[in-house]
């Protein structure tokens, strides 16, 4: 089984057991090509979020060693960025693998832990956003690696990484296990109070 296979595999299982662990408010998405055109202007929309998202922190003064390690609001900013402008998306938990080694060891007992109120020090796991258009957007992805210190240093603003589902970069594999938000505010990653 390729990646992309595994990926939609995942997908199906994590809309599933955020079905069985009782998550609210899962979008089905159905999948679909895009027109290169309308791609094109989702991408540059999609950049541009991500560019006034980055500003607007940093006018907050939020520092951006925080935001490299929120993939739970950015994730989730973005998700809502993409509703409100009708594109079809879902935001999706789990884990991923960079060259062979997963980056939070996250399992679903630990995910399960979480939604039935046991407290964990730390947060061992990623979220991304999926669209409709076989797309998988990761706002942090590029901030933890190799764009970091500039990043931080604010030498750049990096940039949100976009891969189409099956052309993900070789060495890089996302892992779904959840879909929903539901967790994210079980684990204090998200107040909707801080979005419209």
């Amino acid at each position: 089984m390729d990646k992309s296979e595994s990926f939609f595999q995942n997908l199906e299982n994590a809309l599933a057991n955020s079905t069985k662990f009782n998550l609210n408010d899962i979008p089905r998405i159905s999948f679909q090509d895009y027109p290169t055109e309308k791609n094109e202007m989702l991408k540059g929309a999609i950049e541009k979020w991500f560019d006034s998202t980055i500003k607007s922190r940093d006018n907050d003064g939020m520092p951006r060693s925080h935001t490299v390690d929120d993939c739970s609001g950015m994730a989730t900013s973005l998700y809502f960025f993409l509703q409100a402008h009708g594109i079809p998306c879902n935001v999706v938990i789990g884990d991923m693998k960079v060259f062979n080694d997963l980056e939070y060891n996250t399992s679903y007992e630990y995910l399960c832990e979480i939604l039935d109120g046991k407290e964990h020090e730390t947060i061992k796991y990623h979220v991304w956003v999926v669209i409709e258009n076989f797309w998988i957007v990761d706002p942090t992805f590029r901030l933890k690696e190799s764009e970091k210190d500039q990043f931080i240093a604010g030498e750049l603003n990096s940039g949100v990484s976009i891969f189409d589902i099956e052309r993900v970069p070789d060495g890089l594999e996302y892992i779904p296990m959840l879909v929903g938000m539901e967790l994210l505010t079980a684990t204090n990653q998200l107040n909707f109070k801080e979005y419209p």
